[in-house]
């Protein structure tokens, strides 16, 4: 796995188990995925990209360090759970995402 990934990552840095036990449990899992995607150049992430992109999120938090295809994902797994909510992803990523690093 290229290990440069981990730089973008506020929760994994490459262990083999997640060392939360809490729900920053559930982000560390994102960004491991994200990860290997990235690692082995998963199209799929193009995909889901291109559908971030579509709900107008391209912009979004433009300055802050992470990739937009780790934004991308993370909108993916919120999308799976609560919905496209574009303004609710926004103030989750904002006020939990951001916030909750180690």
């Amino acid at each position: 796995m290229d290990k440069t990934l981990f730089n973008y990552c506020r929760y994994y840095k490459g262990e083999q188990s997640c060392p939360f036990d809490d729900t920053r449990g559930a982000l560390w899992d994102y960004e491991r995925v994200w990860c290997e995607m990235q690692s082995k150049k998963d199209a799929t992430i193009n995909d889901i990209v291109r559908d971030y992109n579509l709900y107008g999120l391209n912009g979004f938090e433009p300055y802050d360090g992470v990739p937009t295809s780790l934004k991308a994902f993370l909108f993916n797994r919120f999308s799976n759970w609560v919905g496209a909510d574009v303004p609710a992803f926004k103030e989750w990523y904002n006020d939990t995402y951001k916030k909750a690093g180690r």
